[in-house]
């Protein structure tokens, strides 16, 4: 078929934003493409055997939208021009975090025992969150224009498709042994995510973590108190320390992690609403991934990660070149020559930096004294201070804090 290519790279795509996809025969049975993420939808035993089966007025060239009585969100179109029948199947997916409240309400309004809950919530943790679904659809309908040969020669129908207990999945029906198998297959992907999730953040890769968070459920998170808003918050706590050792593992310093980690920390337990969840996540995610971007000394040799770790554990310490040299056992003109060549400036300017860095921090932060900020930077000559800061940020410090709110965020 002559658009292999970018079928491929659209079910690439869909991997990245962790929505599952694969590519079925409509006219053979159902159940050799069964597995627990499909079965909600493919898995209808009464009522037919075949995908024509469940969809008997199947169109080609259409871009089918389906959501089901489990608000798990389905595309499908057929793909021509293949040897035998085949559709290109994207799901399930959900639009938004379902919550537990929401499930309960599910539960009893298609017939669920309270005891079958639980596995409804299990099967939900599993599904991957779109939350921006119109990006989804431009992808597909992107595609579908290449595939049906211009952009008015394909048309989109919207579904929902109610055959309530029928459709439920096996574990539901069937409650047994298994069900320690799939709390176990919960925490493995949630494990599995938090690991993925950290070394994305290591390497201060903004764009891969914020896919991840994108498609996260919190129903992954076992509820441990009744309050949902309290599990929330202490998992936000979790992913605060996840995220923490992450920027840790990029080699990132504790004086940088410690800040901006205690902020975090104080901020989680002002949070009022579950609404505001998501977003204070992602919030936290791109601050540490910022983190490794700007302080990670994971590219620099041994010599220059000890030389930079004692400048920023101590900035009102003596940090001239001959005395870190001497700390080290180097002569002073190799740890220059060797920090200008990894850092691309030279160690006073470096040390420099990290002082005025701090100076704005506090300027911006706290209502300390200008003077008293010059000492907490190691800078004892005040008026030297006030040189050197206009120098580097071009203004002084005291109208450098008037043109800024007093805040807290981080350098």
């Amino acid at each position: 078929m002559f658009y292999e290519n970018e079928l491929r790279f659209l079910q690439k795509m869909l991997n990245k934003c962790h929505v599952p996809s694969v590519i079925i025969n409509p006219e053979a049975s159902i159940e050799q493409y069964t597995d627990s993420s499909l079965q909600p939808f493919i898995h209808c035993r009464r009522f037919a055997n075949t995908f024509y089966g469940i969809v008997p007025d199947f169109q080609p060239a259409t871009v089918y939208r389906l959501l089901d009585v489990f608000l798990c969100r389905y595309i499908f179109l057929d793909l021509p021009y293949c040897e035998q029948p085949a559709v290109l199947l994207i799901g399930p997916y959900l639009s938004a975090n379902v919550t537990q409240q929401q499930i309960l309400e599910q539960a009893e309004r298609i017939g669920l025992s309270p005891g079958n809950a639980r596995e409804l919530e299990l099967f939900y943790s599993n599904l991957p969150v779109v939350r921006e679904e119109h990006h989804l659809f431009a992808m597909v309908n992107t595609f579908a224009e290449y595939v049906f040969s211009g952009e008015n020669r394909f048309s989109s129908v919207d579904l929902y498709f109610d055959h309530s207990a029928a459709a439920l999945p096996d574990f539901v029906h069937n409650k047994s042994s298994e069900d320690e198998g799939l709390d176990a297959e919960v925490m493995e992907n949630r494990y599995k995510f938090e690991n993925q999730l950290i070394d994305a953040v290591s390497q201060g890769n903004v764009h891969k973590a914020e896919l991840m968070m994108a498609s996260f459920s919190t129903l992954s998170f076992e509820s441990r108190t009744s309050d949902q808003l309290r599990n929330m918050k202490n998992y936000c706590i979790i992913m605060n320390t996840l995220m923490r050792k992450a920027a840790e593992k990029g080699r990132v310093h504790p004086v940088h992690l410690d800040r901006v980690s205690s902020d975090f920390a104080r901020r989680i337990e002002t949070i009022r609403s579950l609404s505001s969840i998501s977003d204070f996540m992602l919030e936290m995610l791109r601050a540490y991934c910022r983190l490794v971007k700007r302080h990670s000394m994971q590219h620099y040799s041994p010599l220059v990660q000890k030389a930079m770790i004692r400048i920023e554990g101590d900035l009102t310490g003596d940090l001239s070149l001959g005395t870190v040299a001497a700390k080290n056992n180097v002569s002073p003109g190799y740890l220059s020559g060797l920090f200008k060549k990894e850092t691309g400036q030279t160690f006073t300017a470096y040390v420099n930096g990290r002082r005025i860095a701090m100076a704005k921090h506090l300027l911006k932060t706290t209502h300390l004294q200008v003077q008293t900020i010059a000492q907490h930077c190691g800078i004892l000559d005040f008026h030297y201070f006030c040189r050197l800061f206009k120098s580097i940020v071009g203004t002084t410090p005291t109208d450098y804090r008037n043109s800024h709110v007093v805040d807290s965020s981080t350098m």
